[in-house]
């Protein structure tokens, strides 16, 4: 699997909240351990209480606990993490469906914990990130001074707030890191509380819209934007890190061509100033196509990075584009592009696992045939790729086959496409008007993705499949060197008028009207003759 963005600072268990069985009450007491500075404040927060159930591992007949007093507050906070499960719960007056009448029905209460803890359980299994918006959403609704460690807590399951003072006066360099713990019949009598320390990761994603994907298609000359995504690690303001460095590496393959002016930075939101708070390398070390190095912390760091306030889990970003080139791969692995981080903390440098994208790009081939199926030379196209709101590119560039019968119209994206024959072989009858046709590509959804899909169809001029005779049948073709869409042109026989300015038509037009005149003079000299006899 994809290497999951971690948002260091917050460490989370959660395990089944809902299930029935004989209940079997329980107690712990939450101890400190020994990783834990002495600066720290720990304070525990029941969320929800219940009972023990399925022989002492889930609750059950859970309620809001004993610190959970605001629990509007956190089913809001709940719904805007933008996780689904959470969509359903809703608050008092909130509107919950319609009647058949079309009437709004609204909820007179808002969810009950039973209902918060069902959807919690639903989006299981969540992830680090999804694990860290609960329990935010949970500090938003408890209110009292809770239990401190030492004090034995019974069936529920607790927010657990480790405040750290940093042992001097100054609240402004409190930090907080949040850990969610269940107790049940199982827990141990003493249950330790000790926040890992996680190190930062990284997340490399295109850009797509206001998506962010680990593949696209795009067409030769086109622009792919990117995001490199890490945080700082849990301890980042722990007085034993006195210094922190990151540097992104990213690394291109040759069908990407970098565009290094685009090259930026953001650290929590806010774009920083390349060369200030930031170096660029290009090429990087080791061969990569860029590197980009932040100094986070210590005596060099900048005042722009030192105003930024940053701590545990701030996200750094490094947003880039790349123009797709006509180098690229159109085979099914398409072009990849890597990277990974470096971190140092006082001056042991460590690196995460690669995370890899993958952009494609494939070939459309026309070959020009009699109604044999012949080939046939001296044919002409103009390829085009149509908008939605109808717009049309520059002719895309074509490259003939030495016999001049088929035409490759290299690196294409998926997407609609008319196709015009400019000019017909000699003898031969010019198509009356352009062929319409769409491209559709898919991928594999997998760790390194591998395009599994490509087909094409004629539609008419407003993109309606053609369903009978079409006029050109397409066929995709995918292996690992290139994946093409090609389709057979047919012309028929024809006579081929003279051009506007010659004798041209103009012989026809003179003998006809010869006849017409003939014709009239006939019917005239018998009607006369006819008239006589009688």
């Amino acid at each position: 699997m994809k290497q999951m963005k971690k948002l260091a600072g917050l460490v989370l268990a959660l395990v089944m909240l809902v299930a029935l069985a004989v209940p079997a009450m329980a107690t712990t007491t939450f101890v400190k351990g020994d990783d834990v500075p002495d600066s720290s404040v720990i304070t525990t927060y029941q969320i929800f209480k219940g009972t023990s159930a399925d022989n002492g591992k889930s609750l059950a007949d859970i309620q809001w606990g004993a610190n959970l007093t605001k629990p509007d507050d956190f089913i809001t906070a709940l719904k805007a993490t933008g996780i689904t499960e959470f969509q359903k719960l809703h608050l008092k007056g909130d509107v919950i469906g319609t009647t058949e009448d079309g009437n709004n029905v609204v909820a007179t209460e808002s969810s009950t914990a039973e209902e918060v803890a069902k959807a919690i359980n639903a989006a299981l299994p969540l992830g680090t990130d999804n694990l860290t918006k609960i329990a935010e959403a949970a500090f938003k609704g408890v209110s009292g001074d809770g239990a401190a460690l030492g004090t034995e807590v019974e069936d529920g399951w607790y927010l657990i707030r480790n405040r750290d003072t940093k042992g001097d006066d100054d609240s402004s360099n409190d930090t907080n890191t949040f850990t969610l713990q269940q107790v049940t019949g199982s827990s141990a009598e003493n249950t330790t509380i000790n926040p890992k320390q996680d190190a930062p990761g990284l997340t490399k994603k295109i850009v797509k819209g206001e998506d962010r994907v680990d593949q696209t298609d795009a067409a030769f000359g086109e622009t792919v934007n990117f995001e490199l995504t890490a945080n700082l690690p849990s301890n980042f303001n722990s007085e034993s890190v006195v210094s922190y460095t990151m540097t992104f590496h990213d690394q291109q393959e040759a069908g990407l061509t970098l565009i290094d002016e685009s090259i930026k930075l953001t650290a929590n939101g806010t774009e920083l100033t390349k060369g200030v708070d930031y170096t660029v390398e290009i090429p990087g070390a080791d061969g990569h196509t860029f590197d980009v190095k932040l100094i986070a912390k210590g005596d060099n760091v900048s005042a722009a990075v030192k105003a930024l306030g940053l701590t545990n889990g701030n996200p750094i970003v490094v947003s880039y584009s790349a123009a797709l080139n006509e180098n690229a791969n159109t085979g099914t692995t398409g072009n990849k592009n890597t990277a990974k981080l470096t971190y140092t903390e006082n001056n042991t440098p460590k690196d995460t696992p690669e995370d890899t994208v993958i952009v494609f790009t494939f070939n459309g081939i026309v070959n020009k045939v009699d109604p044999e199926g012949n080939p046939l030379d001296g044919a002409e196209f103009e390829l085009v790729k149509v908008e939605d709101d109808g717009t049309k590119s520059e002719p895309i560039k074509v490259t003939l086959n030495d016999a001049k019968t088929s035409f490759t119209f290299a690196g294409l994206k998926a997407g609609k496409y008319m196709l015009t024959e400019t000019e017909a072989p000699k003898g031969y009858n010019k198509l009356e008007k352009p062929i319409y046709f769409v491209i559709e590509y898919g991928a594999t959804n997998e760790e390194l993705p591998v395009l599994n899909k490509l087909e094409a169809y004629q539609t008419d001029e407003n993109w309606k499949k053609v369903e009978s005779n079409p006029t050109a049948e397409f066929t995709g073709t995918l292996n690992p060197d290139n994946s093409n869409v090609s389709t057979d042109i047919v012309n028929g026989e024809g006579i081929v008028l003279p051009s506007t300015g010659g004798i041209g038509t103009t012989i026809f037009y003179v003998v006809g009207g010869v006849l017409v005149a003939a014709a009239a003079i006939l019917l005239i000299t018998k009607r006369r003759m006819n008239l006589n006899e009688d």
